[in-house]
């Protein structure tokens, strides 16, 4: 199966901030390594990282609507299974994860596909696994309208998201769990190589937290 997403490449629009472009890294942070020290950014192809143990973080708070342009690869590990296959994840200012994970041809747990929901809500393009999915190896896009309603301005009630994979809609103006705050993004390091290349986030209101 080869399929490009519609959206792959995609430029950043005027007013977005850019989180990754694999070059430099003035917009994102890490966990120090084991030893206390500094970890290496690992750049696997030009404007391309592997997450870094203890995963990504944007320097900056976000909070208001949104829109989130993530790219990403999974590995081929033809030996392992279920959760273990390329397992990362997108957790939004809320904290709500959305899955990252090799389950091209392969089912699981409730919003524990790739594209779901994590632990509560499945992709609507599902049946038995995401029909959205590309296999590993291949580079995927996630293209997301965050929205929360904002009250004396503040993040009020909870988030609202439309989910784009691969340019196949898979969520419909969902409302997550969690009540909407102020809050930076995490890309989840699972001891998984997963990549990532061409992040971004266009705040349409409130704010973004200087670094």
């Amino acid at each position: 199966v080869v399929r490009v997403s519609p959206t792959m490449g995609a430029k950043p629009p005027a007013g977005a901030i850019v989180l990754l472009n694999g070059k430099d890294f003035e917009e994102v942070t890490k966990k120090p390594g084991k030893d206390g020290k500094e970890q290496e950014w690992k750049v696997v192809e030009p404007g391309a990282i592997q997450v870094p143990r203890g995963g990504l973080y944007s320097k900056r708070a976000f909070e208001g609507s949104f829109n989130l342009h993530v790219e990403f690869r999974n590995p081929l590990m033809p030996n392992a299974n279920g959760q273990g296959r390329g397992n990362s994840g997108v957790f939004f200012p809320s904290g709500d994860e959305i899955q990252v994970l090799d389950s091209f041809g392969m089912g699981t747990y409730l919003g524990g596909g790739c594209g779901g929901i994590y632990k509560y809500r499945n992709p609507d393009a599902f049946d038995d696994f995401s029909l959205a999915s590309d296999p590993p190896m291949q580079w995927q896009t996630y293209d997301i309208e965050y929205r929360v309603a904002m009250r004396d301005g503040k993040p009020a009630g909870k988030p609202k998201i439309t989910v784009l994979h691969n340019g196949i809609k898979i969520h419909d103006n969902f409302e997550l769990n969690n009540p909407a705050k102020s809050g930076s993004f995490q890309f989840q390091d699972h001891s998984d190589p997963v990549c990532y290349r061409n992040i971004w986030v266009q705040p349409l209101d409130g704010v973004a937290a200087p670094k």
